[in-house]
């Protein structure tokens, strides 16, 4: 499989092609496993029709799968957190698969949660999304979720309905890319000097330092 190249590029984002005038996304196609050589860019200030150059190599062989778009979570536990700062409190793990009645009953049994009022569970629509509405809108509570041990990796979406106080919806679902574990981190180019012509009391020694453009480091005098 030869690796994609994807390029970080300032203001844009990832990128797949260095056109400054319309910079090509990356596309992916679903349940695809595909390799990526993962670039950084810098500014190009001295190079005429380019507003970016390729710096150094960050990444090489980078795996990244493409996983179902859309899709509720597979496996795994999430627990949920309510208020914030020193009166914030946790529930315990929540199955990824919880129905709504228990996801709402079990931020209820919050105290925190009682003194705000208490929320009441909204049961319609996708099982992987959560909605609830607080009894006391004035009085709503900041919920969150940690201890995401979703599998495969999902991501949490929360959304506030402008137009109900008090409403809010959580979704859960599948990262539509993840990388994989394995992947190699390349050395960076060494510096390297070599002689030229040797030195005597009569003639100065010639020696010839050669920096690669992607090379790390700095030079200090002595």
């Amino acid at each position: 499989m030869t690796p994609r190249d994807l390029f970080i590029l300032p203001g844009t984002g990832l990128v797949s092609g260095l056109n400054s005038a319309a910079p090509v996304l990356l596309e992916f196609v679903q349940n695809d496993t595909v390799l990526l050589s993962l670039h950084g860019l810098a500014k190009s200030a001295d190079r005429l029709g380019d507003l970016h150059a390729p710096a150094h190599l960050d990444y090489s062989t980078l795996e990244a799968a493409v996983t179902l778009i859309d899709a509720p979570p597979k496996s795994g536990t999430f627990n949920l957190r309510a208020g914030t700062g020193g009166g914030a409190l946790t529930t315990a793990a929540l199955q990824y698969n919880v129905s709504k009645a228990d996801f709402a009953a079990t931020l209820n049994a919050l105290a925190n949660v009682a003194t705000a009022g208490g929320l009441t569970a909204i049961t319609s629509g996708a099982a992987n999304i959560y909605g609830y509405i607080w009894n006391n809108p004035d009085a709503a509570l900041e919920i969150t979720i940690v201890q995401n041990k979703l599998a495969p990796l999902c991501l949490v979406a929360i959304k506030n309905d402008s137009a109900i106080p008090g409403k809010t919806e959580i979704k859960l679902h599948q990262a539509p890319v993840a990388f994989c574990n394995q992947f190699s981190l390349p050395a960076p180019p060494p510096v390297t000097c070599i002689r030229v012509r040797g030195g005597s009391a009569q003639v100065n020694e010639i020696q010839r330092l050669t920096v690669p453009s992607s090379a790390v480091g700095q030079f200090a005098a002595n």
